[in-house]
């Protein structure tokens, strides 16, 4: 309700036109014209779902799929994106080790950013594993192609869930549709980075996981274990989707007490986070590298209490990889810095509660109220393999205001209608939609960990995509009545045509 609220009354703009660094401003929004389209997108959205709820199942996958996959490969077309930074550094050393280059840590300068953050060397297997089998080192459009595959299959198994919680089929179509008109994904497949994967797999692990819950099929059991697993190697913050799913298998297991489970629970645990200390460990054997255990965590906290240089919260090396640097890579000594300047921001929190309530309102508009989740940031900070095409070149120059605003009343639509899925939710309190309840789960997760932790919005990309099937569930609730009010004005003119 709160983000909802702010949303139509104010805007975060990213500033992608600027150099490399992520600068952005806080903007107030014409309530009136926001109000206009949100009413715009809700008869809009009534008349397309009154059309696709006449297509089969099948029929209306095959729209999803072929709509995201062609769209998906003519944006990696038309951008010609190439990667820099941390999706740089992972993909070159996916590429040097699927070539037989143990030894590359040795070799280059990106060994220091793996002992930085040790942990990116999962999604570094992931691509290596990718290379090896498909024979796609030098083909880097392929992995961004292989990223639309994934959107792919996150998209139709987030809509295995919503078959699982519901058997209404206009809920079903109506987030295959909010999926079909979501621009930002098409956008992101261009950044090779664990983001959509992590995802994927983090909610093939959700399906299972409700699957084994319901049918008590081992396999079901063994695959949410495995899946969850790639999660988390591929993409640290998927712990949450971990966490998400313990906290309801736990519930399950002492209601219907099946004391047995809990194998299956340390499978998943073990499973969480054992995957990417093997890889990490395998790629050290394989160099004959000690990578030691990288920057402490506990920095990303202090970090996520600083003022960044973007907003409150926001990205500050110092208080990572400059303080590791300055204490020779020791993660104790590191550890130690960050505690300090901790204690430090705590008490000025407390001494300040004015400036405390002004970081965390900042910090959190910041991420949720951003409505392009960098994805034209994240171009237009990208060379180019070769000359990008006229469009790419106008969306991300002339039409980028046009297309921010698309977003932004996109953003404000799928609020609208979570806020009433929610509601829905809690007032029909339906026991057969409890596969639902880990959705708001691992966005409340997301919330509270970004809130604490390193802020972008970037990172609220995922949990958005997690909010579509309540909007879903939200917006039939609205459709309903519409129709209801369709019926008696059809009911009531052929009473006064007779």
């Amino acid at each position: 309700v709160v983000i909802f609220t702010i949303s139509m009354y104010s805007t975060i703009y990213m500033e992608t036109q600027k150099a490399y660094i992520e600068t952005i401003s806080y903007k107030n929004d014409n309530i009136f014209i926001n109000i206009v389209f949100l009413i715009i997108f809700i008869i809009l959205g009534f008349m397309l779902k009154q059309y696709m709820e006449k297509l089969s199942y099948k029929t209306v996958n095959r729209l999803l799929a072929v709509t995201v996959f062609i769209l998906g490969a003519i944006w990696i077309n038309m951008t010609m994106a190439q990667q820099v930074y941390d999706s740089y550094y992972v993909t070159n050393a996916a590429n040097e080790f699927s070539s037989g280059q143990n030894d590359f840590f040795l070799l280059t300068e990106e060994y220091d950013y793996f002992r930085f953050y040790p942990f990116q060397l999962g999604y570094v297997f992931y691509l290596e594993i990718l290379n090896r089998l498909l024979f796609i080192r030098s083909l880097p459009l392929i992995k961004q192609l292989l990223n639309v595959v994934c959107l792919d299959i996150l998209y139709f198994t987030i809509l295995g869930l919503v078959k699982q919680a519901t058997i209404e089929k206009s809920i079903y179509i109506i987030t295959a549709l909010l999926m079909i008109i979501f621009i930002q994904p098409i956008m992101y497949v261009i950044l090779l980075y664990g983001n959509i994967p992590g995802l994927m797999f983090g909610m093939l692990s959700v399906l299972n996981i409700i699957k084994y819950m319901k049918n008590r099929k081992k396999h079901n059991a063994l695959l949410s274990s495995l899946f969850i697993g790639l999660a988390c190697m591929v993409k640290l913050n998927s712990m949450i989707i971990l966490v998400a799913v313990c906290i309801i298998f736990i519930l399950y297991i002492l209601r219907n007490k099946k004391w047995r489970d809990t194998v299956v629970l340390v499978l998943l645990v073990i499973s969480g986070i054992g995957f990417n200390k093997l890889v990490i460990l395998q790629y050290e054997i394989r160099s004959g590298e000690d990578l030691g255990e990288g920057i402490p965590i506990i920095s990303w906290f202090a970090m996520g209490i600083s003022e960044g240089r973007t907003a409150p919260g926001w990205y500050n090396e110092k208080l990572t990889v400059i303080n590791f640097m300055d204490t020779d890579f020791n993660t104790e000594a590191t550890s130690e810095l960050a505690n300090n300047y901790i204690k430090e921001r705590l008490k000025y929190f407390n001494d300040n509660p004015g400036y405390m309530a002004e970081f965390f309102y900042k910090k959190f508009v910041s991420q949720w109220n951003e409505p392009t989740f960098e994805c034209i940031f994240i171009r237009n900070t990208r060379g180019d393999y070769l000359e990008p095409s006229p469009i790419s070149e106008y969306v991300y120059g002339e039409g980028e205001k046009g297309i921010t605003s698309y977003m932004e009343y996109y953003q404000q639509f799928v609020y609208f209608g979570t806020v009433l899925g929610l509601f829905c939710f809690l007032k029909k309190k339906n026991i057969g939609n409890w596969p639902m309840a880990f959705l708001p789960l691992i966005i409340l997760g997301g919330f509270f960990y970004h809130m604490l932790f390193e802020a972008k919005s970037q990172y609220i990309f995922t949990y958005f995509i997690l909010m579509l099937p309540i909007a879903a569930f939200g917006l039939d609730f609205i459709y309903d009545i519409f129709n209801s009010i369709i019926k008696r004005i059809k009911i009531k003119w052929r009473e006064n045509t007779v």
